[in-house]
């Protein structure tokens, strides 16, 4: 996927998810791109990001991760707010409002990235980490230190159509 979706992507999440009350850390943000990628994958059988996920020490993490965030904080589009505490955690928001549609040429993948917002969004870390680490297939079936393999995840299942049967007597 070319850079500048993957900024856009960026600078959506951060937006969503900084409106809705929430905050955006570097581990969040990280997650969050993963669980698109995740849902991205279901249904079109690749990531959107691209991005060589591996299972790095308790999770996925991407090496194309952090110079992609660093280049929106260089450029002024991610403002970068460190705060006061002795683990030294930044918090980001973006410097002009980007909407969710914005990284997409189509409304489907809209929609993948306003569920995961929904559902995520607005989640402590931890809870992400949880679900991520012990619920998403790639990291079930990840070996440390390896790439992530997304093809475990099974594909989006078309809602069957199934009639109800009317009894005479129902009605």
């Amino acid at each position: 996927m070319e850079a500048l979706n993957i900024e856009k992507l960026i600078g959506a999440i951060v937006t969503w998810v900084v409106g809705e009350g929430s905050y955006v850390t570097k581990t969040k943000l990280l997650k969050l791109l993963y669980l698109f990628d995740v849902e991205h994958y279901r249904v079109h059988r690749q990531t959107f990001t691209g991005f060589g996920w591996k299972f790095f020490h308790l999770g996925p993490w991407a090496a194309e991760f952090y110079p992609a965030l660093e280049g929106l904080v260089t450029t002024g589009a991610l403002l970068q707010q460190r705060s006061n505490t002795e683990f030294e955690t930044s918090f980001y928001r973006s410097a002009e409002r980007i909407d969710p549609r914005e990284p997409f040429s189509n409304v489907k993948d809209e929609y993948i990235l306003r569920g995961i917002l929904k559902m995520w969004g607005t989640r402590s870390t931890g809870e992400i980490l949880d679900y991520v680490y012990f619920q998403t297939a790639p990291m079930e079936a990840g070996i440390r230190n390896a790439p992530l393999d997304f093809s475990v995840i099974r594909p989006e299942q078309p809602t069957a159509y199934s009639r109800s049967s009317i009894r005479e007597d129902q009605g």
